[in-house]
């Protein structure tokens, strides 16, 4: 016997289907005049969402002009970091143990750089840029981007990253390498790579709601 075939929702399929709201606040456009006067008052970009009700549970996603300054601001603090792993990736080279040691700072540095650049869209959407430009791929997010200037900084990372791992992997096959700091890189990584693979895979305005 076959199993029925479940049937695909849209989102505002799902909140028509299964809540009990009143279809006014269902509505794309409902309510536009309350949340003109959000966006007014707490100084945001766009509030995003299908409807009122989404609209509303997004209204705490980190989509105002300020956050991008904030975005922008840490992007700053890695870049003005950077001759740091530039000296980490030269250790990566010693032919003896301070080369593992070498390696789990190098990682450990640039999870504690990168760790919260990507709670808000801003952050999100140029860590994925910088990781794109570094693989060839054009990754194109419509609203919440930073400067160009800013994409180009976490790209410098993106390579040294990108360095350091082919040193790596030659460490590991002579030496014990702690492979948890370099999973702490990968985690921060991994959404990114996903939303090159496949925009739709993300939604970049439920993002701050499901962190």
């Amino acid at each position: 016997m076959q199993a029925p075939v479940p049937q695909v929702l849209t989102l505002a399929q799902s909140y028509k289907e299964y809540t009990k709201v009143a279809s006014i606040h269902l509505a794309k456009d409902s309510h536009n005049d309350i949340f003109s006067s959000l966006k007014q008052e707490l100084n945001l970009e766009d509030i995003p969402g299908e409807n009122a009700i989404h609209k509303m549970a997004n209204l705490p996603g980190l989509y105002g002009e300020h956050f991008k300054s904030v975005v922008e601001t840490h992007i700053k603090l890695i870049d003005e970091n950077h001759a740091r792993f530039e000296i980490l990736t030269s250790l990566l080279d010693k032919k003896d143990t301070s080369a593992v040691y070498a390696a789990n700072a190098f990682y450990l540095y640039a999870h504690g750089l990168l760790w919260g650049l990507d709670i808000s869209s801003y952050g999100f959407n140029a860590s994925t840029a910088a990781l794109g430009n570094e693989m060839g791929v054009t990754y194109e997010a419509a609203g919440f981007q930073t400067s160009n200037e800013s994409i180009q900084m976490l790209q410098n990372l993106v390579k040294s990253l990108n360095k350091s791992l082919e040193m790596v992997t030659t460490l590991a096959k002579s030496s014990d390498f702690a492979i948890a700091s370099y999973d702490l890189v990968v985690e921060v990584l991994i959404s990114k790579h996903s939303a090159l693979a496949n925009p739709n895979n993300v939604k970049k305005w439920d993002k701050a709601l499901t962190l």
